[in-house]
């Protein structure tokens, strides 16, 4: 028989019966062998249900989401009670950012079945709408159901925290930290969640035990590190938090974040509130004499989710051979750039930098110099 299915398969991939097909993809899923599917599937319209959502799998797996969606449809029109088809196809629908079109898939799949997944897709696409109070009643339900995983008990606290609940966050949070093994995936972002929280709140000292978990954990955490360095600044412990940052420029500087794209280029070392917006502050590894602008140190000035302006130092070739200071303070709002003239150096200090972008955001210094580009 297994000589048989060698030889049937090796002739010709889709003369398999209708219910072959599906088990050969299967197990070809399963090993992670989507080209083979996609190269077996030259005639898509003879396959089986199942067979036709693991074509649509293979595809999405090799960002050919296009084609994915016609394999899902084909799927879908054979099998309307097959609840995977419609599962992915509103995970895809929710990556592309089609989060109405999103939902519509996942009822679909509750429909045919109730699960933790699909009341996770409506959730995600509720919370990526910002319909936050759907995204949290989706979300609870999902938690509520056999077999549920950790996400949906993350994005609970997620959506509290967007919202600016931050007891209610937080309490969710050490929940997943008590009952959560170590080894589950959302195990690290419950604590990291725990360590924005509290030190939103004032409260940075409370959670050094837990960024020492996550370092003993793992020693080159440096997402760990920056979150001891934002607790070192706040607490104005800045001998501490320029070691730590040492550390990071060494990483940098050996490559260690080659994989990581942002960390690569800047750390937030700070944050902190005025009057209703969140600050985060930016530093670059880019550093010394340059014949181009860069920018080093960068204040973001966040209103909810949204960049609403940032200020930072700006490193001027000009301003040197001026013989002035080599960083001069800047900003940009929407697409207009602004020059507020003051100068800074690499010994200056992080205090002083802090008061003088204080004295812009209150409007106790206006800029010398703003320029918009013509439309």
């Amino acid at each position: 028989m297994k000589r048989l299915i060698a030889t049937i398969c090796g002739c010709c991939a889709l003369t398999l019966s209708y219910a072959q097909d599906s088990i050969r993809f299967k197990v070809l899923v399963e090993t992670e062998n989507y080209k083979d599917i996609i190269a077996a599937a030259t005639k898509p319209d003879t396959l089986s249900a199942p067979a036709l959502y693991y074509l649509g799998l293979a595809y999405h797996m090799a960002s050919q989401d296009s084609m994915a969606l016609i394999a899902l449809d084909k799927s879908i029109e054979k099998a309307p009670r097959d609840v995977r088809p419609y599962q992915l196809k509103g995970t895809m629908l929710n990556y592309a950012d089609r989060f109405q079109e999103a939902i519509q898939m996942f009822e679909k799949a509750l429909a045919c079945d109730i699960n933790a997944q699909s009341y996770e897709g409506i959730g995600i696409a509720n919370y990526y709408l910002k319909k936050y109070p759907q995204a949290l009643e989706a979300f609870t339900k999902a938690s509520q159901l056999p077999g549920a995983g950790s996400r949906a008990s993350i994005m609970i606290g997620q959506v509290y925290s967007v919202q600016h609940e931050n007891e209610k966050a937080l309490a969710i949070f050490y929940n997943l930290k008590e009952s959560l093994n170590k080894d589950d995936e959302n195990y690290k972002t419950a604590l990291y969640n725990i360590i924005d929280l509290e030190n939103e709140e004032g409260r940075g000292n409370e959670v050094v035990p837990i960024v020492d978990e996550l370092l003993a954990m793992d020693s080159t955490d440096y997402e760990a590190i920056t979150r001891l360095i934002q607790i070192h600044y706040h607490n104005k412990d800045y001998a501490k938090g320029d070691l730590l940052k040492a550390k990071l420029y060494a990483a940098q500087r050996d490559g260690r974040f080659t994989g990581n794209r942002y960390m690569n280029d800047r750390f937030c070392f700070d944050k902190f509130k005025w009057t209703d917006r969140e600050v985060e502050v930016y530093e670059r590894y880019e550093h010394g004499k340059s014949s181009n602008i860069y920018n080093k140190v960068i204040f973001v000035i966040l209103n909810g989710n949204e960049v609403d302006m940032t200020i930072q130092t700006e490193y001027s070739p000009i301003s040197i051979e001026l013989g002035g200071q080599p960083y001069i303070l800047c900003g940009n709002k929407g697409n207009t750039h602004f020059n507020y003239a003051i100068g800074f150096d690499d010994t200056s200090k992080y205090e002083d930098l802090k008061a003088a972008v204080l004295k812009i955001l209150d409007r106790k210094k206006n800029a010398v110099a703003e320029m918009t580009p013509a439309q």
